[in-house]
């Protein structure tokens, strides 16, 4: 394989890779939507930095989900890029299910947040040794 046939096959899982996550940011924008019960819309006016302390753990769920990973720069070496991106996809993740761990009342739930903690953990080590 010629350079230039790698460079063109690195931009084209480069661009699919952005695709999935634009559509996996979409599908979670309209699931977190669908779930609402309330008529109270004032959770789109939250901003980012307001003070966790004062949001409730829900709250502070819907915030790390709705983290934007734009900011992480393509490199074009679709190994580097997935695991940078995976990085943080992984801490929320784990910021998720520590507060499912210390506020949720499902033991099988809570279970299997400190499982998503213990395991996320490990992998997000592995990805952050391939992200350099």
């Amino acid at each position: 394989m010629t350079h230039q046939e790698t460079l063109m096959k690195n931009n084209i899982l480069t661009a699919t890779i952005s695709a999935l996550i634009g559509a996996l940011t979409v599908i979670s924008i309209q699931a977190c939507g669908q779930g609402e019960t309330s008529t109270d819309s004032s959770h789109s006016q939250r901003q980012p930095g307001s003070d966790a302390a004062s949001q409730s753990p829900s709250d502070r769920l819907h915030a790390i989900m709705m983290r934007p990973m734009v900011d992480i720069k393509m490199t074009g070496d679709v190994d580097k890029d997935f695991a940078a991106l995976m990085i943080p996809h992984h801490q929320g993740a784990i910021d998720m299910a520590t507060i499912e761990v210390q506020h949720g009342k499902n033991a099988e739930l809570k279970k299997l947040a400190q499982n998503i903690i213990n395991s996320q953990n490990k992998e997000i080590e592995i990805l952050k040794a391939h992200a350099k």
